[in-house]
């Protein structure tokens, strides 16, 4: 488990996976996980998600290419994307597409205007 600087837990991560080849229509997965590194040596040994396990049987190769804090609620979001090469320093050497990072961003919903005066 990740600890801060002042030996606290730290938050849920959220990882992006590059695969080398595409795995038919994949060539991204996005996950998250209080352990990074024990959830990375799951995938390894091909535990956990059923695309990590079938990528490792075509013998493809991947690694973690990026790392966010507030890991479950970054996860739902980039997992909306449905594409998430804009999320991919690789696939988007120039940097994070600011539309991906838009989307990507937590922000609360807007409730209606409230009125001012009589109720």
């Amino acid at each position: 488990m990740l600890r801060t600087h002042n030996g606290g837990v730290m938050g849920a991560i959220c990882y992006l996976i590059h695969f080398d080849k595409p795995y038919k229509h994949a060539r991204h997965y996005l996950g998250a996980t209080w352990n990074l590194e024990a959830r990375i040596r799951a995938h390894k040994q091909g535990q956990g998600s059923p695309l990590i396990k079938a990528v490792n049987e075509a013998g493809i190769t991947w690694k973690v290419v990026r790392t966010w804090g507030s890991g479950f609620r970054v996860e739902k979001r980039g997992k909306t994307l449905q594409n998430n090469c804009y999320l991919c320093p690789i696939c988007n050497p120039d940097g994070l597409n600011r539309w991906a990072f838009k989307r990507l961003r937590w922000t609360p919903r807007k409730r209606g205007k409230q009125k001012k005066g009589k109720i």
